[in-house]
């Protein structure tokens, strides 16, 4: 079958009002550009290597086609459906495939990065080291799909439904996550360094080994999540919560909550024994029945309005702040001090050899 037997095809079956039916044809390598194919049925086709450049692919049935190598710049892919098909390193940078279905796509290394996927269904996809770099997927739904090693860097995923998702050793670092559902997600050694996740539902999720520091965490339920040495120094976790949640389960690793806003956190009966709390904002949070020390609570940046692990409520003095971070900086001046003190005696004892 050549291009001329194709375009005759098309204009027969449209003119008697039915669908083009291209299922399971071998077009391997053929030059298929700025065709109508629209809504036709190329199902299970072989388009390997195929030229689809500006191709109207609008609602098309491409269900298990074989697109391997296929050109597919400026295709039109609105609503295109392309379950189970075989897209590895296919590259759709910028493309728009917004309302497409990928259920089950094989989008292995494909190159993704500002593609529109917005409510895109990628349902089971395998998007093994794909580029994702500052894609749009808002409301996409991406459960159950295998994203491992993929870069999602500031990527678009609010609303995005990642439920059950494979996200280990992803790149998720400036990323926008408000209100997605990553329940059960694996997201350990995953990178979400200044990611927002405000309001994103986290029940369930693996976070073993996160990088999650100046993440914004704002409003997350965090119960139930493997926080195992999970780095959190300067994230943002104001009104989270982290009831009953054992942060010191795996020694020696520690969770790092340095410089962290807890204000407002519920912390009831969570295990902190362990967690580097230092400079921490724990302003309003609740700590009761949580095992904390005294020595973490002298560290923290503000216990204002908190309330303490034996229900007392902590209200800051006049001052204290200041008081607090004027006696770290004597202290800081006393070491400077015993150092250039040390340092003398040193040059004092050259000079008398």
């Amino acid at each position: 079958m050549e291009r001329k037997d194709i375009i005759e095809k098309i204009k027969l079956t449209r003119d008697e009002g039915e669908i083009p039916d291209l299922s399971g044809a071998d077009l391997q390598g053929m030059d298929l550009s700025q065709l109508d194919l629209r809504s036709a049925n190329l199902s299970q086709a072989n388009l390997a290597k195929s030229n689809l450049y500006k191709t109207n692919l609008i609602r098309t049935n491409l269900t298990e086609a074989n697109l391997v190598g296929a050109e597919l710049v400026k295709a039109y892919l609105h609503g295109v459906i392309l379950d189970r098909a075989d897209l590895t390193k296919v590259y759709l940078g910028g493309e728009r495939l917004e309302t497409a279905s990928l259920v089950g796509a094989n989008l292995t290394r494909a190159n993704l990065s500002m593609t529109f996927l917005r409510r895109t269904k990628l349902t089971k996809a395998t998007l093994q080291e794909a580029n994702l770099h500052q894609a749009d997927l808002q409301r996409a739904d991406v459960s159950q799909a295998d994203l491992s090693q993929a870069n999602l860097s500031r990527a678009n995923l609010s609303q995005a439904d990642l439920n059950r998702a494979n996200l280990t050793r992803v790149d998720l670092s400036q990323a926008e996550l408000c209100q997605a559902s990553l329940k059960q997600a694996n997201l350990s050694w995953a990178r979400l360094r200044q990611t927002n996740l405000t309001d994103a539902d986290l029940s369930g999720a693996n976070l073993a080994h996160t990088d999650l520091s100046r993440a914004n965490l704002e409003g997350c339920d965090l119960t139930g999540v493997n926080l195992t040495e999970t780095q959190l120094s300067d994230a943002n976790l104001r009104r989270a919560n982290l009831s009953g949640v054992n942060l010191n389960a795996a020694k020696p690793g520690r969770v790092d909550l340095t410089g962290a806003n807890l204000s407002k956190a519920d912390l009831r009966e969570a295990d902190l024994s362990e967690v580097n709390l230092s400079h921490a904002d724990l302003s309003e949070a609740n700590l009761q029945g949580a095992i904390i020390s005294q020595e973490q609570l002298d560290k923290v940046k503000t216990l204002d309005q908190a309330i303490l692990p034996d229900g007392t409520k902590h209200v800051e003095k006049p001052g204290a702040r200041k008081a607090r971070s004027a006696g770290k900086n004597e202290k800081h001046k006393a070491t400077a001090s015993g150092l250039a003190a040390s340092l003398a005696r040193i040059r004092n004892n050259e000079d008398d050899e």
